[in-house]
């Protein structure tokens, strides 16, 4: 009799650890978006920004465009040099794209591995290093939406090209004069930085099995953090330049 009853406390203990692993276990959405290997999805988020950057300088930075903006400014045949110079040197945006987007990678996961000592979370900074190369692509395709107004609006200059933000909360002040040291926070402050928070919440949820609320807590407390530290270098070395 007890040992029947000891194999039914078994028994019991056994789904209760079950069910309680169940309920940690990422949703399959979550599984479906980060089931590509770390390098084809580095891959795949290479291809679209080289794509976002071939738009931008064959379909943005026209010659007209130039001339608009630099017209009163410069002679013709300088713009035309300026043109030029443009030209033979736009293959260093491309060959550029691998180093930024693996020290972007490499600095997200450096922010959250120090969030993981902290908290005494189980992955390493490999297991955050291919978690974060799989969120490349997902970011890189939240990144392209910021062409769409560039792509969709009449532009004559380089001012309206670098001015126009739909998606920030800077654009809430667009008609306003705000000082330098404010407005590049605000423009740091957009729908692009909330998606990539969400998405390696999504990410930490998938590698550790935790509450997705609590995963994006914790990427906004590490990766947040790290990039307020970012907008304020950025800040201060604005107004030390200015």
């Amino acid at each position: 009799m007890q040992k029947v009853a000891g194999l039914w406390i078994n028994q019991i203990a056994h789904m209760d650890s079950t069910s309680i692993s169940m309920s940690q276990a990422p949703r399959p959405f979550w599984e479906t978006l980060f089931s590509l290997s770390p390098w084809t999805s580095l891959g795949l988020a290479l291809l679209i920004s080289g794509i976002l950057v071939f738009l931008q300088q064959e379909v943005l930075l026209t010659d007209s465009l130039y001339f608009n903006s630099l017209g009163e400014q410069m002679a013709y045949e300088r713009i035309e040099e300026l043109i030029a110079r443009q030209q033979q040197y736009k293959w260093l945006a491309y060959a550029m794209l691998p180093v930024v987007t693996l020290l972007q990678v490499f600095l997200i996961t450096l922010c959250l591995n120090v969030g993981t000592v902290l908290y005494e979370y189980k992955p390493g900074f490999r297991q955050l290093f291919g978690m974060v190369a799989r969120a490349t692509v997902l970011m890189a395709v939240a990144g392209s939406l910021q062409i769409i107004p560039l792509v969709i609006t009449p532009i004559e200059t380089l001012d309206q090209l670098t001015q126009l933000d739909w998606f920030s909360l800077a654009a809430l002040f667009s008609g306003m004069e705000l000082p330098l040291w404010l407005l590049l926070p605000l423009k740091m402050l957009n729908l692009i930085l909330l998606l990539t928070l969400l998405v390696l919440a999504g990410g930490m949820h998938w590698l550790t099995g935790r509450p997705y609320g609590k995963m994006l807590g914790f990427v906004t407390g590490t990766y947040g953090t790290g990039m307020v530290l970012l907008v304020l270098l950025l800040v201060f070395l604005q107004l030390n330049m200015s």
